[in-house]
């Protein structure tokens, strides 16, 4: 262990005095380069607050450190926050240092070299914000060159129409393959409490997950229901920085501890229990408490689920059921495989199988169930790490279904059981960046050409038995209607026909027609309204009459 003396030494002379180098606060903040041969020191006291960086080299003892600015920038705090990376292209590690008060009190982060030369300055965009109070370096988007996150966790929506303030963002800068930050390519996340200071403290965590991009986590210390704290996880992904976090921490989740200021403080990205994953810890400065949190082991399932016919026929009547009833049937193949770092050779997963679960009235139903037709149900299998698991099901049609359009969806979504509760040990879960559940469609045969759009052209011709009708009488008042469909198959086409009040329906006689037609009477005296609903095809094919 080496004892750092940044703001005295033996090659140059110490300037003491609260004006130059006397309070000078090192060790404000601090970065270690990952391959722990150089540190960098923040002392945002130095030159009337102005601040100041120090590096040294822990292989050769070099040392280096950054010179006084014009007075302009006094009471700046340079240094209020440090964290390394490789911003050049040179494999040499290179160092962010927030200036929460620069650029005219807007906030800035200041990116050297690891010779600490001046690379590039990224200012904020609202005074008071503090930006560069926190930053954190990490490869948010995997392509291979470092990010920056800066924290400002001042910052005040004066957009929002609700009184809030501080309620804080976090900026997600992008280094492109110039090694260069554009501030118009960047994301922001904000804040949602007020007062609640998202993005006083950030960490990068590395790979939590094992997707391939890397994350970070982000502090809001006076965030939460009772302005206790929050802990927020961001996952990394090839289009930059999700914009829900992955998880929210908060201390409701520490039972029989009282824990306030949680997320004030957070360090993350070494694996501690050598699980292989990286662990966090965090502080709550208010309760005196330091937590350590164990990731837990990330499984990847991929499924699918294929269909014997993409398109299906009702008519194609290829399966029987016990009544000896004929149905339109099609085979539907569940295939599920996992694989994970760290995870167990053989997982148990609950199956929920749906069919047609976005209706009150499902269309689809299972043809193997017993002792009744249902069109959901549950089972649970055993998988082992890498082999693929699949299995096959067949799936009917009920005969005189109403909506023939909209696809059909089977549907298996799955979830982790834990058949071990009572062991204390660290448990497995899903991956939540990709989907929980295979689906596939069933899309209905329809007679609407290569784009599957019917445009149906019907075409309506009514004439009656007589020109006048005089009520009392027992004449009866006949409509013949004919209708024309000169477009493409009709879906669910209906005839309405409102009468008067007095007039009674009575029957239909209809033509001979290859599909049914049908009319249900009018009810006035519950609806108001003397309205004939009449069901003339569904489909109401093309070029028919």
């Amino acid at each position: 262990m080496q004892r750092l003396q940044t703001c005295s030494n033996t090659v140059e002379p110490t300037y003491w005095g609260f004006h130059r180098q006397g309070y000078c606060q090192a060790g404000f903040s601090a970065a270690l380069a990952e391959d722990g041969q150089k540190v960098f020191v923040g002392a945002p006291g130095s030159w009337y607050w102005q601040g100041q960086v120090y590096s040294k080299d822990l292989v050769t003892d070099e040392e280096r450190k950054t010179r006084e600015s014009p007075a302009s920038d006094d009471d700046s705090f340079l240094g209020y926050s440090a964290a390394a990376g490789e911003f050049t292209g040179d494999s040499s590690k290179d160092v962010v240092v927030g200036m929460p008060r620069g650029s005219n009190l807007t906030g800035k982060a200041v990116l050297y070299s690891s010779l600490l030369r001046n690379l590039q300055n990224i200012s904020g965009e609202q005074m008071g914000s503090y930006f560069g109070y926190s930053v954190c370096v990490s490869d948010v988007n995997g392509d291979g060159l470092d990010d920056i996150v800066v924290g400002a966790p001042f910052f005040t929506d004066l957009q929002s129409k609700e009184s809030k303030y501080e309620e804080g963002r976090v900026y997600v800068h992008y280094q492109d393959n110039k090694h260069h930050f554009d501030t118009d390519e960047r994301s922001v996340l904000d804040g949602t409490y007020t007062k609640g200071r998202f993005g006083l403290s950030l960490a990068s965590l590395k790979d939590i997950n094992k997707d391939g991009y890397e994350d970070f986590a982000v502090g809001a210390p006076y965030a939460g229901k009772d302005g206790k704290g929050v802990l927020y996880i961001y996952h990394g992904s090839a289009s930059g920085v999700r914009d829900k976090p992955s998880q929210v921490i908060t201390p409701e989740e520490f039972p029989g501890v009282d824990l306030n200021t949680l997320g004030f403080a957070v360090s993350g990205s070494m694996d501690m229990d050598s699980n292989e994953y990286p662990d966090i810890v965090l502080g709550a400065y208010d309760s005196e408490r330091v937590i350590f949190m164990k990731s837990r082991p990330v499984v990847n399932i991929t499924s699918s689920m294929k269909l014997s016919k993409d398109v299906l026929s009702l008519e194609d009547k290829t399966c029987t059921l016990k009544d000896k009833t004929k149905v339109a049937c099609v085979e539907a193949t569940l295939c599920l495989m996992y694989n994970g770092l760290g995870v167990a050779s053989e997982i148990d997963l609950a199956l929920n199988h749906t069919l047609d679960g976005n209706l009150k009235s499902p269309r689809a139903l299972f043809m193997d169930a017993h002792p009744y037709q249902v069109s959901s149900r549950t089972s649970n299998i055993r998988l082992r790490k890498n082999v693929e698991f699949c299995n096959k099901t067949t799936v009917y049609i009920q005969n005189a279904i109403r909506d023939k359009l909209t696809p059909i969806e089977i549907k298996t979504s799955y979830e982790l059981i834990d058949l071990e509760p009572y062991r204390y040990v660290l448990k497995p879960i899903l991956n939540l960046n990709v989907p929980t559940a295979a689906t596939n469609e069933i899309n209905i045969e329809k007679n609407c050409g290569k784009d599957d759009v019917c445009i149906p052209d019907l075409q309506l011709l009514a004439a009656s038995n007589m020109e006048q009708y005089s009520i009392g009488t027992k004449k009866r008042l006949e409509l013949d209607m004919t209708i024309r469909n000169a477009g493409e198959d009709a879906f669910e086409s209906m005839l309405y026909v409102t009468m008067p009040l007095d007039v009674n329906y009575i029957n239909i006689e209809k033509s001979k027609l290859d599909f049914p037609v049908s009319c249900s009477g009018a009810h006035p005296e519950l609806t108001g309204e003397n309205v004939l609903e009449c069901d003339i095809g569904n489909p109401l094919p093309a070029n028919k009459t």
